[in-house]
């Protein structure tokens, strides 16, 4: 079976699909950190907010 954080982490890359920053940034902490490579790491929950909604532009 999966462990609660495998589930966790499936579910945070499931839901990359729906291209919704909120929803991706309930996964973090309020002093998370997200680090998508070969940008600098990006800290605190309304900055990795602000970066995934910057990312998820060049998609739409």
């Amino acid at each position: 079976t999966m462990s609660a954080n495998e589930t966790i982490i499936r579910e945070f890359i499931a839901a990359w699909s729906n291209l919704d920053p909120v929803e991706l940034v309930s996964y973090f902490t309020e002093d998370g950190t997200y680090n998508n490579m070969p940008s600098s790491a990006v800290s605190g929950r309304d900055n990795v907010q602000n970066f995934i909604a910057g990312f998820i532009r060049t998609w739409e």
